[in-house]
């Protein structure tokens, strides 16, 4: 998955996302890297991919960059 992007190198930690969206709900994602696989596998609570892109979307879109 990684191949994708120049210069990339496989995860090497796991993280999860708390959510809450109006009129939606809430939950979390986690992405874990499964060795065996060697993929990167998403704990998803049932949400879509689109939901999930959503979410770090709007996340990127509304941070506040550290360094600008």
């Amino acid at each position: 998955m990684f191949d994708k992007l120049k210069d990339s190198s496989t995860p090497l930690v796991n993280f999860g996302i708390a959510w809450t969206i109006n009129d939606v709900g809430f939950g979390q994602f986690w992405f874990m890297y499964d060795e065996e696989l060697d993929k990167v596998i998403c704990s998803n609570e049932m949400m879509s991919k689109e939901t999930i892109k959503k979410v770090l979307c709007t996340m990127v879109d509304d941070c506040v960059l550290e360094d600008q």
